[in-house]
């Protein structure tokens, strides 16, 4: 049977709260499974069982331990997408050396800056390149209120 999960490359989202949570929401129905959130600062706890994605909040908090042991992961193949969001950019911290350039460009197979919508992760929801933060947001107006995924 295919894994459909795997179907989904790594996205990195980087963006306000606001912003990012809206494109998160968007994201959220190519994921069918439980969603295994790692809250950084903080342990990185990789998935051990099955689960339709890892999301990693505030990735540019990895340490530089970290950092090697979620490469080591990505190394072993595993079979599950990796969802990156933070509020500012990560390539800067590549830049400045304190974040690992290998890693980075790992996470970054999809990017979505979510505060100008601009990105090119609305092709894996809907098909068309309109931002998804954007008919997100207007959903989410409509209804009164951001849902978050945890």
């Amino acid at each position: 049977m295919r894994n459909h999960h795997r179907d989904v490359p790594n996205v990195l989202i980087v963006g306000s709260e606001p912003a990012a949570e809206a494109a998160l929401q968007g994201l959220s129905s190519l994921f069918a499974g439980p969603i295994q959130t790692c809250v950084l600062p903080g342990p990185l706890q990789l998935p051990r069982a099955n689960c339709a994605a890892l999301l990693l909040r505030n990735v540019g908090a990895l340490m530089p331990e970290q950092q090697l042991e979620l490469s080591q992961w990505l190394d072993s193949g595993p079979r599950v997408p990796v969802v990156s969001v933070n509020a500012s950019s990560v390539h800067a911290l590549v830049a400045n050396g304190t974040f690992s350039e290998r890693l980075y460009y790992r996470l970054n197979i999809i990017f979505e800056d979510a505060d100008t919508a601009l990105g090119t992760a609305s092709w894996l929801v809907n098909g068309r390149r309109e931002p998804i933060v954007r008919d997100v947001m207007a959903e989410q107006a409509a209804e009164g209120a951001l849902l978050k995924i945890h």
